[in-house]
This record gives C-alpha cells, structure tokens and sequence, in this order.
C-alpha cells in the first residue's frame, strides 16, 4: 500500500508543477502516454451556474517523468469572458491551478467559443500505452487516485463573476483530510 502510495503523491506532485506551453515550447519534444483511467480518474467538477465548461480533459504521463494536464474549455454563457482561473485537485490533497482570475485574456471568450490547448502546443509525443509500460509504470491497477478538473473563477466582460472558490477549497481541505486520515492508521 505505501509503495503505490508514493508513486500515486509522486505523479500528483508532478501534475502540479504543469509548465505553461510557452515554457514548453522551449523544449525538446516530450514522450507521454494517456493515464489509463485504471490508474488514476479524472472526473470534471459539475457546474451547472459556471459560464465556462470543459469538454475535453486529458491526464498525460510523462515517459521521462512528471504529468501534465491538457484541456479544452468553453463558453457556454450568454456574455464574453474576460479572465478565468481553474484548476485541479487531487485525491491526495494536491492542487494546480492555471490564471488568476484578474488578468485578461489576450482576447475574449465569446459564447460559444473554445479555448483549447493542442497536444502540438505542448512538444508533446503520446505514443499508445503497451502492457509492459503499464507494468513499468506501475498504471495497471489498482485505482491510485483521482483528479478533479474544476473552474474556479470566471469574470465576464461586463464586470460580474461565477466564483468557486469556497468549493475548491472545500474540496482540497477534504482531500488533504483523507490523507492525513490515511497516513495517520
């Protein structure tokens, strides 16, 4: 249990510690496979109020280590989006989160419109996952934990928010609970 344990903190740490894609961009193209849903979930936050939906969410295992997150949101309200903050959680109480709610986007989020990230965009090769990678590893199973894609903050062209903060919050108190929880039996 404790060996699956660290390597369940240690992929998490390293999901945390996403670079952006112009930092990647400066380097040489990485090898990841797709996080085998076995292994680690993802699961995205229901929002129903939230202007800003994802519809695509993809977990990335670095072959050389470390993870990365790549995903594609959308405005589903009826006004632009200025700015926007979201973020993801771990089950083992670790967290990421990407803009900070008060800078503007190069551009608007009009309704309707996608932001999305490209695997391109981020030097990244996903070469298919075999059974001896699940092997080395260690991604075959049993269930190591789970990751939430959430939206923490939008601020909207006219001035007004959808904020999540007190959720996010919530949710990585509860998160880092259970683990010291864990570690404490």
């Amino acid at each position: 249990m404790s060996k699956k344990l660290v390597i369940l903190v240690s992929f998490l740490v390293a999901l945390s510690q996403t670079r952006l894609p112009q930092e990647i961009s400066k380097t040489p193209t990485l090898t990841a496979f797709l996080e085998p849903r076995e292994s680690i979930v993802r699961v995205v936050a229901l929002q129903p109020d939230c202007p800003l939906e994802f519809v695509r969410a993809l977990l990335l295992h670095g072959v050389e280590g470390g993870g990365f997150q790549i995903y594609q949101v959308r405005n589903r309200g009826t006004k632009p989006i200025r700015s926007y903050k979201i973020a993801t959680v771990t089950s083992v109480g670790t967290s990421a989160s990407w803009g900070d709610g008060k800078l503007p986007l190069q551009q608007l989020l009009f309704p309707g419109d996608l932001r999305a990230q490209r695997i391109e965009d981020w030097n990244i090769n996903i070469v298919p996952l075999t059974d001896k990678m699940k092997v080395d590893f260690d991604v075959k199973g049993p269930l190591k934990g789970i990751v939430v894609f959430m939206v923490v903050r939008v601020e909207l062209a006219d001035g007004t928010t959808y904020t999540a903060e007190a959720e996010y919050e919530a949710l990585q108190a509860f998160f880092e609970k259970n683990q010291s929880d864990l570690k404490s039996k």
